[in-house]
């Protein structure tokens, strides 16, 4: 049951001194996916990414990190198994689809600073499977993304004012972006790195950044040459943290009256839909509750407006599927659940 609405919503953008507005509101109801809940366990944080009829999760419960639910086959099959031996995953911090092959998914090793690239079609035939490709990652990255061949798009916590680089093995060979979003803010260039992290997606040539405590997104096309050009700097608000320095390190810590912005990133070719909260820490921590959303902003790679999505329900991630128009969500029911959204 669907209900189209016209309705306007103004981000302020004090980078380029230009405003999104909304004009379209489109509201989504869940439905529900057949599977035996007993035999797969989402565990959190549960990202999600939707590959050829299949789910991926990352869990970390049971013996292994990843999960799969064949949408096809009505089978869920483990792999990625825990601890530091060969073909095994020390500790992930990103699951994502390959840029180079549509049945491809990456999981990010942060433990052994690894892309470990798997095969969908493998991963559905063997039912427990390797990587079929290991790619090796700078120290520094707190996220990578294999673009091509051996070279990774890094992200993390850059102790300089380039919080992005392309490296290949460990040589990092390009850097760009920066943390210049509050002209007020003199904190050290750490703080503003630790306070400002978010979720990262590559599609073909186009890369999109968002940040999980304010409203800022930033779209980057890159050349032949892995060189990134800005195309659009969005800022809507910016984080309300306070620093913290000491012989521990760094720290910056979020006000709780702070509202959460975008939670999670999916993207096609033609658009990319941010999963967003609003809401406050402290709200979520009355309730003893998971960090959610209930809207998703819909733009396309240039940085204009599409759509509004409502959906019915909050959930913690998701993930588009092209083939089949559909974006599938974790929600919390209180359970784990997988659910999607027809669009």
């Amino acid at each position: 049951m669907l209900y189209l609405v016209i309705f306007t919503t103004l981000f302020n953008c004090k980078s380029k001194n230009e405003s999104i507005y909304f004009n379209r509101e489109k509201y989504l109801i869940s439905k529900d996916i057949d599977y035996d809940k007993n035999k797969l366990l989402i565990g959190f944080p549960s990202l999600l990414v939707a590959v050829d009829s299949c789910l991926v999760t990352l869990s970390f419960q049971g013996n292994n990190y990843i999960k799969i639910l064949d949408l096809k086959e009505h089978r869920i099959c483990e792999m990625g198994a825990k601890w530091k031996g060969p073909g095994e995953i020390a500790f992930p911090t990103d699951l994502s689809l390959n840029r180079c092959s549509f049945k491809s998914f990456d999981v990010y090793d942060y433990g052994k600073k690894t892309v470990n690239v798997f095969n969908i079609d493998s991963c559905r035939i063997h039912k427990k499977s390797n990587p079929i490709e290991i790619i090796k990652a700078i120290k520094s990255s707190f996220k990578s993304y294999n673009i091509c061949d051996d070279k990774n798009l890094n992200t993390g916590l850059f102790d300089n004012k380039f919080p992005f680089s392309v490296s290949n093995k460990d040589s990092i060979f390009y850097k760009f972006g920066d943390y210049d979003y509050n002209p007020q803010d003199n904190n050290s260039l750490m703080n503003k790195c630790m306070a400002y992290q978010g979720n990262y997606r590559l599609q073909d040539s186009n890369f999109v950044r968002t940040c999980t405590n304010a409203q800022i997104i930033e779209i980057y096309k890159f050349d032949r040459n892995l060189h990134f050009h800005l195309v659009k700097k969005i800022v809507g608000s910016y984080v309300n943290y306070k620093s913290g320095n000491s012989n521990k390190g760094y720290s910056s810590p979020i006000n709780s009256d702070s509202p959460f912005a975008y939670l999670d990133v999916a993207t096609s070719k033609k658009y990319m839909y941010l999963l967003y909260s609003g809401k406050k820490p402290k709200e979520f921590r009355k309730n003893n509750d998971y960090i959610k959303g209930s809207e998703i902003h819909v733009l396309d790679w240039k940085g204009n407006s599409i759509v509004k999505l409502k959906l019915n329900k909050n959930v913690v991630n998701i993930s588009y599927s092209e083939k089949e128009n559909r974006i599938y969500a974790i929600t919390h029911d209180p359970e784990p659940k997988l659910i999607y959204f027809e669009l």
